[in-house]
């Protein structure tokens, strides 16, 4: 009797179950949804709080592609941050690599490109860093990565169409893209040294 009676309390203390929704799958959906959200906040700080490539210049119509092709590296944080040890690299090519003099200012920009004067490389800004078109040179097909040593820090791949004539990939922090409308120097459309214009 007593047996019986326990066994119909215990039964009765259970917290009744929805045939529809169980409880369980309410708390995995709940964890998932947390999870991912986390992720997602991660992820965007991550992006947020790291030096990334912010526009590509790979074929300019103004001036001869080894003269006009150009890349801006951005930082978003409120540090200046060095580049020793770091380098940039595209497919089957050297690569560049910076010396421990040369540092991305707070929320600036850093210009790698091919040629020093305006007249030469299509009207650019001051080029904070040069390079010779024999260690890197952006193709239709392409990828770009900034590394720390062995280590990926930003990687943008380029599928055929990504790069127009005339006009820079603007990247966003986000990895969002869009090809510029704004022109610069000689004509080409670009934002170089400036912030994006994506949306």
């Amino acid at each position: 009797m007593l047996l019986s009676f326990c066994l119909f309390a215990c039964q009765q203390s259970q917290p009744p179950k929805s045939p529809d929704e169980p409880i369980k799958d309410v708390v995995v959906k709940k964890d998932g949804l947390q999870k991912e959200a986390l992720e997602q906040i991660d992820k965007t700080t991550v992006v947020a709080n790291t030096i990334y490539i912010s526009e590509v210049m790979a074929f300019p119509s103004k001036v001869d592609k080894f003269r006009g092709e150009w890349i801006e590296i951005k930082n978003p944080t409120e540090t200046d941050i060095s580049l020793e040890g770091y380098s940039i690299h595209s497919a089957n090519d050297k690569g560049i690599s910076f010396d421990n003099n040369t540092v991305v200012s707070a929320n600036g920009y850093l210009l790698v490109a091919m040629r020093k004067s305006p007249k030469g490389n299509g009207g650019l800004p001051k080029i904070d860093v040069l390079y010779k078109n024999s260690d890197l040179t952006i193709t239709a097909t392409d990828w770009l990565e900034l590394r720390n040593g062995d280590s990926v820090i930003d990687r943008q791949e380029f599928a055929k169409g990504d790069l127009p004539t005339g006009r820079s990939l603007q990247i966003m922090a986000n990895k969002s893209t869009c090809a510029a409308a704004t022109p610069y120097g000689d004509g080409d459309l670009g934002t170089p040294k400036k912030p994006n214009n994506c949306g």
